[in-house]
């Protein structure tokens, strides 16, 4: 629901590609910032280029981030 939001659509795959549904690097910023203040974790824009869908965003947040994945 977050990336929806942050790309302005109705809604988003968990597998849907971050930057084929509109994202691009200013909306990962924003996105980044996002998932910050709702998880806690500070997540890197590379990793929204390596893995730019809900899933991947997901794992990470889950696992703490990159360094616990």
């Amino acid at each position: 629901a977050l990336m929806a939001d942050v790309v302005e659509v109705d809604s988003v795959d968990y597998d849907e590609n971050f930057f084929d549904i509109g994202g691009n690097s200013i909306l990962a910023l924003t996105l980044i910032s996002r998932l910050k203040e709702r998880s806690g974790v500070e997540l890197q824009l590379i990793d929204i280029v390596y893995g730019p869908t809900a899933k991947n965003m997901a794992r990470l947040i889950s696992g703490g981030g990159k360094d616990s994945a």
